[in-house]
């Protein structure tokens, strides 16, 4: 991994909230969450804030794929949004693939949300009570899996660093 990488932060962005993880590499999760945000999702600060405290080398998102179930305009704005107040704070803007983020948890036998959820809560043991429960198809994502995509962004980019 690039040693001049000291803190990360990766985003996983929604169309109605963004979910953050922030590490300190290698692999030292120091905290996570969810922020709801409006169209302008850096005019409140939340975004902005999050930045400022942890002030990371590096900001982790991942790409959207033209077609894909997260491409939609909200969703673009946002993470378009989240780019520009990064490199306004001087944070280097890293993407992440949705085939690197597959590959990397397919290596590990991990194919489902569920079961890469599972993984990191035996891999960050601080959020092993947080992990999802499996998902019926009838059923909506649960709340806290957009936390797991955002450590799993973070965990998949770290790795493709090395």
């Amino acid at each position: 991994m690039n040693e001049k990488i000291t803190r990360l932060i990766a985003f996983e962005v929604r169309p109605r909230r963004v979910a953050y993880a922030a590490f300190e590499t290698p692999a030292r999760l120091l905290d996570w969450g969810t922020r709801s945000v409006g169209p302008n999702p850096t005019a409140d600060g939340r975004i902005t804030g999050i930045l400022r405290a942890y002030r990371p080398s590096v900001l982790v998102l991942r790409g959207i794929r033209p077609g894909g179930r997260r491409d939609n305009p909200r969703t673009k704005k946002i993470l378009s949004a989240i780019e520009a107040e990064a490199k306004r704070l001087t944070v280097t803007v890293a993407f992440l693939t949705e085939r690197q983020l597959e590959v990397f948890f397919r290596q590990h036998g991990r194919a489902t949300k569920h079961q890469i959820a599972q993984s990191l809560g035996e891999w960050f043991p601080e959020l092993s009570t947080l992990v999802p429960p499996p998902r019926k198809p009838w059923q909506p994502e649960h709340w806290r899996t957009v936390i797991f995509d955002a450590v799993a962004t973070a965990v998949a980019y770290v790795a493709a660093a090395d």
